[in-house]
């Protein structure tokens, strides 16, 4: 009798254990189910970066989009830049993911110019400057070869951080850094592998025919050879509602000082008294320039100057007044801003509907635009009567900055519009220079040789 209760207890005891042992295991799988969905990768759209054939993909763990107004106070989530943006000569697309474990922070750059010619002295060169050690290089070979290496921990990453590097076609590179502000370091480096993974990549056509017409342009400038100084281009500038707003006006002619140069001179006055004088002399047999700019705001005692030297091998030098000297590596000739009119008219004569090219503005920074042949009919404010073509140009380094330039029947400029962000409206008009000292008076004047006249 006693030995029965006891198996009969013994058996309540172990059916006991084993239901506690289910539900142990039950937890243990849903706490681990639970802890991988909370850690799973997912990621967002693509991100295009225009005219680049590139894009690229952030993570984000919902599938339903947080409003931004929430973002900050959630407790896990992706937020930051869902466009890419301009940062010197390069774009850039950044976003971090706050959460209760720790934050990581990640970030694109497309750079426009890449000095070194493999990823690993990329890798390299990044480590020497920021004096942290490279634990191990890898390789990733698809979509896109990346090379990439983990750091160790330096100032302004306590746990180390994930950078690789990808090669590109023309020059270009890709890179990509993860910053864990956790422990894990392997999760850290999942994130950067998936998104590695993420890269679509073509060979962007329209930069490449951009180039070759380039090639074209310099040529061009080559064969016209030695001729007398032309009459200036003259332009009126007016805003939305017909009020003055300064103008711009340039002289042409050819030089021969031992090396013979086109030149340029310019002088422009914005409104507000902003004048501006440059003073351009291009090598197109060389692919070499020397370029000077000086600029006074109004009342201002002294002005800003900008040298810029392009050696026709790879290498700008800028020098200013306002900053310390800049070296640049760039492996192909970037265009100087004065010119990008002359190589619009030459996309006309051409069998391109459109073309990438880098220009260089007159501070030394250099960006993607993006230059389209459309119609009279097609253009989005300004409509000039005696217009026979329109080449519209989108600067790709800057989200909704555009021109229109209008041409006649003998390829001359006769107007432009400009439009960037959060400003209204400019019309360039085509006059005279005798109209612009009439209009202007005392503030006009043309432009100087050398160029001391704002100094």
């Amino acid at each position: 009798m006693i030995l029965a209760m006891n198996i009969e207890k013994a058996k309540r005891y172990s059916l006991s254990e084993i239901v506690l042992l289910v539900i142990f295991v039950f937890g243990l799988l849903i706490a681990c189910w639970l802890v991988r969905v909370k850690r799973q990768i997912t990621l967002s759209e693509p991100v295009s970066l225009a005219g680049a054939g590139l894009s690229v993909s952030m993570p984000e763990n919902r599938k339903t989009a947080i409003p931004e107004s929430r973002r900050i106070s959630m407790p896990d989530d992706w937020g930051g830049r869902d466009s890419w943006s301009y940062e010197t000569n390069s774009m850039i697309l950044t976003g971090h993911r706050k959460s209760r474990g720790g934050d990581v922070v990640v970030q694109w750059r497309y750079n426009l110019h890449t000095s070194d010619d493999s990823p690993n002295r990329v890798l390299q060169r990044w480590a020497a400057a920021t004096k942290t050690a490279v634990q191990k290089t890898y390789t990733i070979e698809q979509p896109v070869a990346m090379e990439y290496a983990f750091f160790g921990p330096g100032p302004n990453a306590e746990n180390g951080l994930y950078r690789g590097v990808a090669m590109l076609d023309f020059g270009r590179s890709l890179e990509l850094l993860v910053v864990p502000h956790m422990n894990d370091a392997t999760y850290a480096e999942r994130i950067f592998k998936t998104l590695a993974g993420s890269i679509h990549y073509t060979k962007p056509q329209e930069l490449n025919d951009g180039l070759a017409m380039l090639d074209a342009f310099l040529l061009t400038r080559e064969k016209e050879g030695p001729r007398q100084s032309q009459p200036e281009e003259a332009f009126l500038v007016t805003d939305e509602q017909g009020r003055y707003r300064g103008y711009y006006i340039r002289r042409d002619s050819f030089a021969d000082d031992g090396q013979s140069y086109h030149r340029m001179q310019i002088r422009k006055l914005e409104y507000g008294g902003w004048q501006i004088e440059s003073d351009l002399r291009l090598n197109p047999a060389g692919k070499d320039y020397l370029w000077k700019t000086a600029s006074r705001p109004s009342q201002s005692p002294a002005p800003m100057t900008c040298d810029i030297k392009s050696d026709g091998k790879g290498t700008l030098r800028v020098e200013s007044n306002v900053g310390p000297p800049r070296i640049l590596d760039v492996p192909l000739f970037i265009l100087p801003e004065p010119l990008l009119s002359d190589y619009a008219r030459l996309l006309l004569a051409s069998n391109y509907a459109g073309v990438v090219v880098d220009v260089l503005e007159d501070a030394g920074e250099a960006f993607p635009v993006r230059l389209e042949k459309i119609l009279p009919d097609q253009v989005r404010h300004a409509k000039l009567d005696n217009a026979a073509s329109v080449v519209r140009l989108d600067f790709l380094h800057k989200a909704g900055s555009y021109e229109e330039l209008f041409f006649n029947q003998t390829g001359e400029l006769i107007g432009k519009y400009e439009k960037q962000p959060f400003k209204p409206g400019q019309f360039w008009e085509a006059v005279s220079p005798e109209q612009l000292r009439d209009i202007f008076q005392n503030s006009f004047q043309l432009p100087a040789d050398p160029i001391v006249r704002i100094l």
